[in-house]
């Protein structure tokens, strides 16, 4: 907000009075072009020339400190049209149903084969053929929140792949800009996924009190949300709970992750939480987590799933 309102970019360290961390003119961090208010076409501009950055350079990525302040100005972006009027070619519905359908293909092929290079460079790929109609094409408003809502959840889905090959700087790059694509089309659900994904990332680096924060702010994205969202965003929070060793945070938040699940709609999908990880951290909850046999056969449904 601050830096819209001056002109003048400022960053966490230089609010709060930090030293600013030193950084070589070349480096990248993973919110460099991704804070403050950010147009649609800037948005999209950012994304391409980040998806088609050599792997290597992807690798050399660096964690940024000012990591929730891009998801707080992601959320707080200009509402802009989602139609384009200019392009050599319109995309029309059939092309839209046709590139949906294909999503859920990626999602199984990472169920298989999690972060290997093969999976990463087909979703990539794919990521890169949507962009480039988003940003060369004409299409109808309704059109335009359709592609927005396949390449957030393209995005969405390299970010947790980058994860699963231990990349998680670059996960976070496009787990970032799946957030500000899914927002730009109003799909709150896939926001409040992503920063479950974030949660669940920061607690599996042992960074509890972030993953903390990520969690409550899925809660309170999903506030609206069918009951299958709501119970993957408690299943986070419990997640952060267990990461921060608090057991009664972490009991209460599974009891509301299974309340909903019990109210989902019967053609929902299966809401998978990450908590089935929460029990090999025997130094996060202790023991006791561990000889619940009733709470462990409750969750045993509740697996690893991006």
């Amino acid at each position: 907000m601050l830096s819209d309102r001056t002109g003048r970019t400022y960053t966490q360290a230089m609010l709060w009075g930090l030293p600013e961390p030193a950084a070589h003119s070349d480096e990248q961090t993973v919110t460099d072009g991704l804070l403050g208010r950010r147009s649609l076409p800037a948005v999209l501009a950012t994304a391409t020339a980040w998806n088609s950055t050599d792997p290597a350079t992807q690798a050399t990525l660096r964690s940024a400190g000012d990591l929730f302040t891009a998801v707080w100005d992601a959320d707080r972006q200009a509402v802009h049209s989602t139609g384009r009027e200019s392009g050599a070619d319109q995309v029309l519905p059939p092309m839209v149903a046709v590139l949906e359908s294909h999503l859920a293909d990626p999602r199984r092929l990472d169920d298989a084969t999690g972060g290997g290079a093969i999976s990463q460079r087909y979703v990539l790929t794919a990521l890169d053929g949507m962009l480039s109609l988003l940003r060369n094409s004409r299409y109808t408003p309704d059109i335009g929140t359709r592609l927005l809502r396949t390449a957030s959840g393209l995005a969405q889905l390299a970010g947790w792949m980058a994860f699963d090959a231990d990349l998680s700087p670059s996960g976070q790059c496009y787990q970032l800009l799946a957030i500000r694509l899914a927002l730009a089309s109003a799909d709150h659900d896939t926001v409040a996924n992503v920063l479950g994904m974030l949660s669940y990332q920061h607690a599996a680096g042992g960074k509890a009190t972030a993953a903390i924060r990520f969690a409550e702010a899925a809660v309170e994205t999903a506030a609206r949300s069918v009951p299958t969202v709501r119970a993957r965003a408690l299943g986070r929070l419990a997640t952060a709970y267990a990461a921060a060793g608090d057991i009664d945070a972490f009991r209460t938040a599974t009891d509301r992750c299974l309340a909903y699940l019990d109210h989902r709609r019967d053609d929902a999908p299966v809401a998978r939480p990450c908590c089935g990880s929460l029990f090999q951290q025997r130094s996060s909850c202790g023991e006791d987590v561990l000889e619940d046999k009733p709470l462990l056969q409750q969750l045993r449904c509740l697996v690893h799933q991006p």
